[in-house]
């Protein structure tokens, strides 16, 4: 069986119906999961926002609290610093590697 995840209750935007139940139905019926995809590759997200698509950050330089830049971090790459950073404190994005072209975009 074919079935789709589970991110019920994770606050990211459209993810509140993703619910997990074929998962369930397969585990209930006794049959054995295999295949499943696990990822800890999080979407990057603003604190106060339930959007996390993060291409905007494509552009982004990150900064710890004190406002020094975090060294090898990015959005499709270095996550783990990012994660290991917010153990301790929050982290800060600046998307401060556009040009004008890619400044009007992402403000449409």
């Amino acid at each position: 069986m074919a079935t789709g995840g589970c991110a019920f209750m994770s606050n990211a935007l459209g993810c509140n119906v993703l619910t997990d139940d074929g998962l369930l139905m397969v585990a209930e019926a006794g049959a054995e999961c295999s295949g499943m995809e696990f990822s800890n590759a999080y979407g990057l997200g603003p604190a106060f926002s339930s959007v996390t698509k993060s291409l905007f950050y494509n552009w982004a330089t990150f900064y710890d609290a004190s406002g020094a830049a975090i060294p090898g971090v990015g959005s499709s790459h270095g996550r783990g610093v990012i994660a290991k950073t917010l153990e301790t404190q929050p982290v800060f994005a600046g998307l401060d590697r556009t040009d004008a072209d890619i400044c009007a975009w992402m403000r449409r």
